[in-house]
């Protein structure tokens, strides 16, 4: 029995360490992300004297649609990131309850 629980516990520490390194990985990505976002977004306020006709226009819509779908995408990502750091969670909960169980003096 205790060598069951020992095992138990070794695989989801196992398991908590491999979303612990894609957790760090996430927010390297999210990171990048929003470094990209900013550099465009810099870009396009330098692009913002362009005032000659239909074109500018056109050009700042692309921009719109085009930031919709980054922070959609990056919005995802966050949950993803969410949704990692809940399971560590529920993993070293279930570490601490198997390491809790056992007879009550």
């Amino acid at each position: 029995m205790m060598d069951m629980k020992k095992e138990e516990i070794k695989k989801l520490l196992d398991e908590d360490k491999s979303l612990n390194t894609l957790k760090d990985d996430v927010d390297s990505l999210v990171e990048k992300l929003r470094a990209e976002q900013d550099l465009i977004k810099q870009t396009v306020a330098k692009m913002q004297t362009w005032k000659s006709g239909n074109a500018s226009d056109a050009f700042k819509e692309d921009m719109q649609d085009y930031f919709e779908a980054f922070t959609k995408h990056t919005d995802g990502v966050d949950k993803t990131h969410s949704s990692i750091s809940s399971a560590i969670f529920n993993i070293r909960l279930q570490i601490s309850n198997l390491q809790n169980i056992g007879p009550k003096l």
